[in-house]
């Protein structure tokens, strides 16, 4: 027993001895805190190293940068019907844009105003700048304005130029022009001239053509004059002509003015040209001919329906001869 008490008394003095330690070292702890680890030697500051400039050129912006940035804003009416067109002439070549369409409404705002100098821009040599000239003047629309484009046109050989001016009055579907082309083209003597007015007739689209010639038939004072609007009636040729041909039929029964009309609708061809002649074709005969005349590719569709299905045995027979002068 004695021994067991001695066991448990030398157990605890060790406790005792641990305790005793563990308080010196928090205190020694507590009064001197651990240092941290000692900072890493600074490197020696290094030499600057001496570093060349360099001259680096930026681009100008072009000038069509400093348009899109800040357009000029211009005066145009104050500037002379002259130096509009040398500046429209400049600014159409890259195309359409507000500035070619603000010179252009200036220069139709000014009407005869700006004939002049349109007309000398139509004699430019530079293409853009004549086609764009000629709309200018078909714009305008005055008798003075006009004469001066067909007259350019008429001194134009056959080429594509004088295609691509013939086509700005072929889209214009306006009384003015129909009345200054018909006119010219019935008053001009010169074989070339001539030629290339009729042409235009040709290629103005439209009803205005039509409506314009059909009043000069109806109000010709003698033979020569009547042949002469017959002609250029029988001449036009756009397929959006038709339905002023159709007119012509109905409203003027005479068989002079009924054959050019007839001979129109089967120049332009199409199937709609043809059924017309077939729809009139019972009752004039001059239709009947002028359908057995069609050699259009545009109308074999239509003239085999006709032959195959309409009720006069007489357009039948016209469709189907019309077709074999096909073959």
């Amino acid at each position: 027993m004695e021994a067991g008490l001695g066991k448990r008394a030398q157990i605890a003095g060790t406790a005792l001895v641990l305790l005793v330690f563990a308080a010196l070292l928090r205190a020694r702890c507590a009064r001197d805190p651990v240092a941290s680890s000692p900072p890493a030697e600074t490197a020696a500051p290094a030499e600057p190293v001496p570093v060349q400039a360099v001259a680096v050129s930026f681009p100008e912006p072009s000038v069509a940068e400093e348009e899109s940035v800040a357009p000029v804003q211009m005066n145009f009416q104050a500037v002379a019907a002259a130096d509009l067109c040398r500046r429209l002439a400049q600014q159409i070549r890259a195309g359409e844009s507000p500035e070619t369409i603000a010179l252009a409404a200036e220069l139709v705002r000014r009407g005869d105003g700006a004939v002049d100098a349109l007309e000398r821009t139509l004699r430019s040599g530079e293409r853009r700048a004549e086609i764009a000239a000629l709309r200018l003047l078909v714009r305008i629309g005055t008798p003075r304005a006009l004469a001066a484009g067909l007259v350019r046109l008429c001194q134009e050989p056959a080429s594509d130029a004088q295609n691509d001016l013939r086509k700005v009055f072929g889209s214009a579907d306006s009384r003015p022009v129909a009345e200054a082309v018909a006119d010219m083209a019935a008053r001009e003597e010169r074989p070339d001239e001539r030629r290339n007015l009729r042409a235009v007739v040709a290629a103005l689209e439209g009803a205005a053509i039509v409506e314009v010639l059909a009043e000069r038939i109806r109000t010709a004072e003698n033979e020569e004059d009547f042949r002469t609007w017959l002609d250029l009636l029988a001449g036009v040729a756009r397929p959006s002509n038709v339905p002023a041909l159709e007119s012509v039929l109905l409203d003027d029964s005479r068989a002079a003015a009924q054959e050019a009309a007839a001979a129109a609708l089967a120049g332009i061809g199409d199937g709609r040209a043809c059924r017309a002649l077939a729809d009139f074709g019972a009752a004039i005969p001059a239709c009947r001919e002028a359908l057995a005349r069609v050699r259009s590719p545009y109308a074999e569709a239509a003239l085999r329906e006709i032959a195959a299905a309409d009720p006069d045995a007489g357009v039948r027979a016209a469709a189907q001869q019309a077709l074999a002068g096909r073959e």
